[in-house]
């Protein structure tokens, strides 16, 4: 059986990831104090896509993975999409 090698990742790369989830955090904390209206919820979830982004391709390393993995991880992506937007057809769709 072959075992997989992994290059260890940067201390540099894993500090700047940091650093970019806790701004991003920061974003999410302010946006939640502003009165956004209609917006807010948009606003909140684009800064969780950029945090599920940062954390997949650094964390999960599938910037380094196989082209099985990242479809694997695009599938669950594509999954969740197709989800929330038969949730918003529900929502949207009964009355007030």
């Amino acid at each position: 059986m072959t075992h997989m090698t992994h290059a260890k990742t940067k201390n540099s790369t894993l500090v700047f990831t940091l650093i970019s989830l806790f701004v991003l955090l920061g974003l999410t904390v302010a946006a939640n104090k502003m009165e956004h209206g209609a917006l807010a919820t948009v606003i909140a979830l684009l800064i969780a896509s950029a945090k599920a982004v940062i954390v997949g391709l650094f964390f999960m390393d599938l910037r380094k993975s196989t082209s099985l993995t990242r479809l694997f991880a695009t599938a669950g992506l594509l999954w969740i999409f197709i989800m929330l937007v038969l949730t918003m057809c529900d929502y949207v769709s009964r009355g007030m």
